[in-house]
């Protein structure tokens, strides 16, 4: 232990000893690390992390699809008048549930704004398992044509027009100059569905304010022409997604058959996961292949620089030797050197990492779904940690294991070990070159 704390401190002393070399690896590590937690960061957000609902895995979302029509989609929203039959009738859901864009003028609270929310089912936050964080969700009679009008509000909402009381179940907002009966607010997080959870032609916000309950009135429900909804529904346990699709295939079969304006449409089905994600894991995992490689052609510059720095340290190596040092402690000298350089640029690459997030957010807040999920958390500190430490030993082999071939004559002998010496590690950083 004595003897690894000794090479500790006299790596840092050696990193000292030529501050110019030092920091220009540094720079040239924290660039590649950053460059690559940066895109872990967004990976790790987007696609590792799991969805935050209840048993992710078994929700699905519903479409019509047609395909004599073309709306640059292959599916497009359900009417009313389908989503009952479809909530009637198929056995494969533990619940179904709509919902469809609403905006309202809010008045009474300073300056008159536009606000944007959501309608949905009833049962909408039971069938994804989330409970408001103060008061309570809605009732079935809420969702009837005429009940009373209530509203559930956004944390974010809640925050910015309440301060984030608790007490405010009870209170009143004005929506459209009608007056809405406020029952609760969610917790931080639960702001679906927005536009990057959902096509585009749902028209939904990039920021939901509250949810009001879906009262679907007889005259909707009877206009199968009227597409205007999002179904999303939770499978029963045991019930395969190929299963479901068939089952709801033959009620759109039927429905065609009773209603002339359904003929020619089918269901189009997908898990939320599917839905939300769409194709862009393609996108990023080549996007982290490309920064890899960035962090490779860093690595490699900086091995070639140590290599080139090893050559004026190959006379005080061979001295170590004579003395009596073993091979492996001058390889664990020189991986600790290395290493030390890379964690001391994996720690400017978190600044890296921020600056590199922060340009992505901003470019793709209206393209990159749950872009909420997107922080540099445990996991991603823990990557670059284990990428610091990787870099730091693979790149810092290349000159460790040259003192293996020192010739210790040669290399006490100021002549032959420029020529020597210089001759192979120039080999060596033509190797690194060509890689």
């Amino acid at each position: 232990m004595n003897s690894f704390l000794q090479d500790i401190r006299y790596g840092i002393r050696a990193q000292l000893a030529n501050p110019v070399a030092s920091i220009i690896a540094i720079f040239t590590l924290a660039l590649g690390i950053g460059a690559n937690t940066a895109i872990f960061s967004i990976i790790n957000g987007i696609l590792l992390r799991p969805l935050n609902f209840k048993n992710a895995d078994r929700l699905v979302m519903l479409w019509q699809n047609n395909p004599s029509i073309n709306i640059g989609y292959s599916y497009f929203p359900v009417s009313p008048g389908n989503f009952v039959d479809w909530r009637n009738g198929g056995k494969s859901f533990d619940a179904m549930a709509a919902m469809r864009l609403v905006k309202f003028n809010l008045s009474g609270r300073g300056l008159p704004k536009r606000v944007e929310g959501i309608e949905v089912s009833y049962n909408f936050f039971n069938l994804l398992g989330i409970e408001p964080e103060v008061g309570y969700g809605f009732s079935r009679e809420q969702e009837q044509s005429g009940g009373d009008k209530v509203v559930l509000l956004s944390n974010s909402f809640w925050k910015s027009e309440f301060g984030g009381s608790r007490d405010i179940v009870g209170k009143k907002l004005t929506f459209n100059n009608v007056s809405y009966i406020v029952i609760g607010a969610m917790p931080e997080g639960a702001n679906f569905p927005t536009s990057s959870d959902m096509p585009a032609f749902m028209g939904f916000p990039r920021r939901v304010d509250f949810w009001v309950p879906l009262a679907l009135t007889n005259q909707e429900i009877s206009n199968r022409g009227n597409i205007s909804l999002g179904v999303i529904a939770r499978l029963k346990d045991g019930v395969r997604l190929n299963e479901a699709q068939a089952e709801m295939s033959g009620i759109a079969e039927k429905l065609g058959q009773v209603y002339p304006q359904n003929r020619g449409f089918g269901v189009t089905m997908l898990t939320l996961r599917k839905q939300i994600l769409g194709d862009i894991g393609s996108p990023l995992l080549i996007l982290m292949g490309a920064v890899v490689l960035v962090l490779l052609i860093a690595g490699i510059n900086v091995a070639s620089l140590t290599l080139a720095r090893a050559t004026s340290r190959t006379s005080e190596i061979a001295t170590r030797i004579a003395l009596g040092a073993g091979p492996y402690r001058i390889i664990r000298q020189l991986l600790i050197e290395s290493t030390t350089l890379a964690l001391l640029g994996g720690c400017l690459g978190l600044l890296v990492n921020m600056l590199c997030m922060d340009l992505i957010l901003k470019l793709g807040s209206n393209s990159l779904p749950r872009i909420g999920e997107i922080r540099t958390d445990a996991s991603v500190l823990t990557f670059m940690l284990a990428v610091s430490l990787l870099t730091g030993i693979l790149f810092g082999l290349a000159p460790a294991l040259q003192t293996k071939k020192l010739d210790i004559a040669e290399s006490l002998t100021e002549g032959s070990r420029g020529a020597t010496v210089g001759r192979r590690q120039g080999r060596a950083r033509v190797l690194l070159v060509l890689v």
